[in-house]
């Protein structure tokens, strides 16, 4: 199983724009709480959750494909989650992590209230869509509507004018392998990227490419710092000291 941890106090060199203490906003810029710390993959360092306190103490892990940079700058971050969206979110407790079964447990109640939040937001798209306010035009009026013949621009020519008889457009179809490639980055090359989420590796960096050159720095830095987070971690010396 993954093992994850919290930066608690861990603190970086003094240049470093650290993302704790941004302000996390909702929907309609409603501030949902404060960054308090984030939750990162002691293997690979790529930050899962951002800690989000709401106040009175209590916080949740809002996971960072739910969040962008903040449209006033890269200080603070933009979420479409609601306040009520956060208050539906398990409380967080550092402590979990320390614990497999009470970390899978937790996990467990997290993708349930986010999978309730998307089955909730599917329903009211729905209703808004069944509930369209155009008038739709009876059965019997519309047997007995004609359309309306609209005239030609005046200064249409029109596409075939002077094309032989005999023309055949060339519909062969050409091969794609120069043009999208998953193995090079050329300037004359696409990179096809899916959708993916969770995922990790160079796609879940290209997810949250879209959070700006603070965020990107601040990642960096956890990767750049790992073997010495690693060297404060009592699970990973648990794991040293059981293969040793």
């Amino acid at each position: 199983m993954a093992h994850f941890a919290t930066l608690r106090d861990y603190r970086f060199d003094p240049d470093v724009d650290d993302i704790r203490g941004a302000k996390l906003y909702g929907d309609g810029g409603e501030e949902l709480g404060k960054i308090d710390d984030i939750v990162f993959d002691h293997a690979t360092g790529t930050i899962e959750y951002l800690v989000a306190d709401e106040g009175h103490g209590r916080r949740v892990l809002v996971p960072v494909n739910e969040v962008r940079m903040a449209i006033t700058g890269d200080r603070d971050f933009d979420s479409n989650l609601t306040k009520s969206d956060i208050d539906h979110l398990p409380a967080f407790d550092e402590k979990m992590l320390r614990h497999d079964e009470q970390w899978k447990h937790y996990m467990q109640l997290h993708r349930e209230a986010i999978e309730e939040r998307d089955i909730a937001a599917l329903r009211e798209y729905r209703h808004d869509w069944d509930d369209d306010p155009v008038e739709h035009m009876t059965d019997d009026l519309a047997h007995n509507v004609t359309p309306r013949e609209v005239p030609s621009p005046w200064n249409v020519t029109p596409i075939d004018r002077g094309r032989r008889d005999d023309y055949v457009p060339d519909l062969t179809p050409q091969r794609l392998a120069p043009v999208f490639t998953n193995t090079e980055n050329t300037s004359d090359k696409l990179n096809m990227v899916p959708n993916v989420g969770h995922a990790r590796g160079p796609a879940a960096d290209y997810v949250t490419a879209g959070l700006g050159p603070k965020w990107n720095g601040y990642q960096e830095m956890i990767r750049r710092d790992l073997p010495r987070l690693r060297g404060t971690c009592e699970a990973c010396e648990r794991e040293r000291k059981r293969v040793a």
